[in-house]
Formats: C-alpha cells, sequence, structure tokens
C-alpha cells in the first residue's frame, strides 16, 4: 500500500526537468487597477513568457503579465519579428499589447523574471521566498 500512495504522490509533482516559470499580473485599464495576482511559480513545458503592454493611450492596457506558455513562443524560430536579447530573450513588438507592447519568450527557471525594470522586483521577491 505504501509503495502505491508514494508513486501518487509523486506523481503529482513537477518533474525536475519541468521548466519554472514566474507568474504575476499586473495592468491597468481605464487608468484603474485591473488585475493583480499573487506572485507564485508554475511549471512550462516549454517556455516562460512575458508581456509587457504598452500604449500611447493611457486608457488602453498597461503593465505586464508573466507566467507559463504553451502556444504564443511556438513560432519565435520560424516567423518572422522576433529578435533575441542580451538577456536571452526572445521577443516580438506586437500590437495585440498596445502601441509600444511586446512579448517575451524564454528557456530557462525563472527568465521571465527578468526584463523590464518592472519585472526584475518581483522576480527578485520571488526568489528570495523560495529559497
Amino acid at each position: 500500500m505504501l509503495p502505491v500512495f508514494l508513486s501518487l504522490f509523486f506523481s503529482f509533482l513537477p518533474s525536475s526537468d519541468s521548466l519554472q516559470c514566474i507568474i504575476n499580473h499586473e495592468f491597468t485599464v481605464d487608468r484603474t487597477k485591473d488585475i493583480s495576482m499573487v506572485k507564485s511559480t508554475c511549471y512550462a513545458a516549454k517556455y516562460c513568457i512575458a508581456v509587457h503592454y504598452e500604449d500611447k493611450n493611457p486608457m488602453k492596457k498597461q503593465g505586464y503579465s508573466v507566467g507559463c506558455d504553451k502556444t504564443d513562443c511556438n513560432d519565435m524560430h520560424t516567423q518572422s519579428g522576433w529578435e533575441k536579447q542580451e538577456n536571452g530573450h526572445i521577443c516580438k513588438k506586437h500590437r495585440d499589447y498596445g502601441t509600444a507592447g511586446e512579448i517575451c519568450c524564454c528557456t530557462k527557471d525563472f527568465c521571465n523574471g527578468v526584463g523590464t525594470a518592472d519585472m526584475v522586483l518581483p522576480a527578485v521577491a520571488i526568489l528570495l521566498i523560495t529559497v
């Protein structure tokens, strides 16, 4: 009975080869705080993602979202517009995220907490909490 329990218990734990990403969403719409999630981590199949929302119109979405991704980053090696950054992120400007918004993908643990100044502090806080 104990081996079955242990087997079930460990099947729910993420495997050591899972990519760990920071989850956090903070953005405003119409100049009011719309979303703010408790910072935590997730386990991704392939990519960590960081989206920066920025638009000249202050009534549009402003802020950022970071988390795990299984779909948005799949075309980063095959579609044009993606550029490799010095920090290892592969990013693309995209109007879906505002006039100056961008999406960035990365493949190392907690890599989506580094990039813009807005994302550095949440990343440091999470890493200190998890250590």
